[in-house]
């Protein structure tokens, strides 16, 4: 698969890119996605796993294109969804590691 570049506008959108597969092209029309879903997603995400996510979610396009199976995209946005989620709670990630070494100093996680 030849690499591909994405870029999230200002206002959290895509345009249409195309990606190649296996020499095969595979046009992927993704016109202005604003709907909740997706915004969503990216409000929650750092611009790390921003990009992450959009080169997931461009492969999986690409993946269920060729297979005829388009559950792959849900599933990589289904998991996205969760990882906005955990960030979308306040301190989520500096309460867990706490607790994660918290309890590696107490010896109950080796």
């Amino acid at each position: 698969m030849k690499q591909h570049e994405i870029k999230l506008k200002p206002d959290n959108s895509l345009t249409s890119k195309r990606i190649y597969s296996n020499s095969a092209e595979v046009k992927v029309k993704m016109k202005t996605m604003k709907n909740h879903q997706f915004n969503k997603i990216v409000n929650y995400l750092s611009v790390d796993e921003k990009s992450k996510f959009l080169n997931d979610l461009l492969v999986s396009i690409a993946i269920a294109a060729e297979i005829g199976n388009w559950s792959e995209v849900k599933m990589c946005v289904e998991e996205w969804e969760n990882v906005a989620e955990l960030n979308s709670i306040p301190n989520f990630q500096n309460n867990t590691w706490q607790r994660f070494n918290r309890l590696k100093t107490e010896g109950r996680i080796i």
